[in-house]
């Protein structure tokens, strides 16, 4: 008996140990593990956590790391730990590399990437970053509205509200436009961006129906 209750004790001093050199998760570093939510949805919608796909669900949580895919007529609103949002139309596929806030939930940085497809931003206040990237374009914006549309090799970058400076990526990364209210520009992978020019109305139409939910 004295024997068992000593190697017990051991145990028990083994696992605090463990937990000791570990420790425990902070506040911050889990605030920033959790993106935001899906706030809503239209269609085929699927999280790929991974290497698991998850079919979403109203009010599903988003974490780092997740992919975030519409089918072709789908549609999905993501509402964000800060307050911002996002709109991501059909066909999309958007990787939600890091958002981090305080314990206020004021925004410190926020990073996606759209792999493919079309997703429109609004951004909260805030003095964190928040950036879309794709294969050929980094938009960066603070508070803002603006849509960003992803192809082989080409992006799009249109602003509804607010200011967004656009860079090329790789060798075009110190190239960069300012864009602001109802500008726009096309971006070729490995070019510097086109110079902002106003977006005619049924360019803007287009982008903007295809971001909103279907009827």
């Amino acid at each position: 008996m004295f024997a068992s209750q000593s190697q017990a004790a051991r145990a028990l001093l083994f696992c605090a140990v463990i937990l000791l050199a570990v420790g425990p998760v902070s506040e911050a570093e889990a605030q920033s593990a959790r993106v935001g939510s899906i706030a809503a949805f239209v269609g085929e919608v699927e999280i790929v956590r991974q290497e698991s796909r998850i079919s979403a669900v109203a009010g599903a949580e988003l974490r780092e790391r997740d992919v975030l895919v519409t089918g072709k007529s789908a549609w999905a609103s993501i509402a964000l730990a800060d307050g911002s949002q996002l709109a991501m139309g059909g066909g999309s596929r958007l990787a939600l590399n890091e958002y981090v806030v305080d314990e206020a939930r004021v925004r410190k940085s926020g990073v996606f990437s759209l792999l493919v497809g079309i997703v429109r931003a609004f951004v909260s206040g805030g003095n964190g970053s928040f950036v879309i990237d794709t294969q050929a374009a980094v938009a960066s914006a603070r508070s803002t509205e603006f849509i960003v549309e992803a192809a082989e090799g080409e992006t799009a970058v249109f602003v509804k509200e607010g200011l967004v400076v656009v860079r090329g990526v790789g060798r075009a990364l110190r190239e960069s436009v300012e864009l602001g209210p109802t500008e726009g520009t096309d971006v070729e992978r490995g070019r510097a961006p086109a110079s902002p020019r106003i977006w005619g109305p049924e360019r803007v139409d287009s982008a903007l129906e295809r971001t909103q939910r279907p009827q």
